[in-house]
């Protein structure tokens, strides 16, 4: 008699621990996608920095190593700084573990903070073609409308 009640014991504290394993599961939900193939829902999580203690923002192209910008105004940070409000954080990247094979990436951003803030720098690599940005070793998926982005980049560029 002790012995099946040990193993419904086992049993239903086995079938407990898996439902709680995969309902805790760090991974995007898995969704129809078209020709029958199943993707991950994009997370939900947006980039969080704090950007009301910028004081500059340093733009490096990397096509051309001498080309940098350095800016100050406080409208066009301000655009800047919505449009990176809007990067999604990459799950699927950021969990996988998969080695990526690095290109430089096309655009440097260095959000210089006030001395007073005690903050570090943060500094924010935009992929053109992966349609990506890494910021503190994390990937995120750069909006829709990321040809104002590069637009807006493009147009602050100058030999400096």
């Amino acid at each position: 008699m002790k012995a099946k009640n040990i193993q419904k014991v086992f049993v239903i504290s086995g079938f407990i621990s898996s439902i709680a394993m995969f309902s805790c599961s760090s991974n995007g939900s898995q969704v129809p996608a078209k020709d029958n193939q199943t993707v991950s829902a994009r997370d939900t999580m947006k980039l969080n920095l704090d950007f009301t203690s910028v004081d500059t923002i340093k733009i490096l192209y990397t096509a051309n190593e001498d080309t940098q910008s350095r800016i100050k105004e406080e409208e066009t940070k301000a655009h800047i700084e919505r449009i990176l409000g809007t990067f999604v954080n990459d799950t699927a990247w950021n969990n996988s573990g998969i080695m990526v094979k690095m290109v430089a990436p096309d655009y440097m951003l260095v959000l210089h903070h006030a001395e007073e803030s005690g903050l570090t720098d943060n500094w924010v690599s935009i992929w053109k073609e992966l349609g990506k940005a890494k910021v503190e070793d994390k990937w995120y998926v750069l909006p829709n409308s990321k040809g104002e982005l590069f637009a807006l980049l493009d147009t602050l560029k100058y030999k400096g």
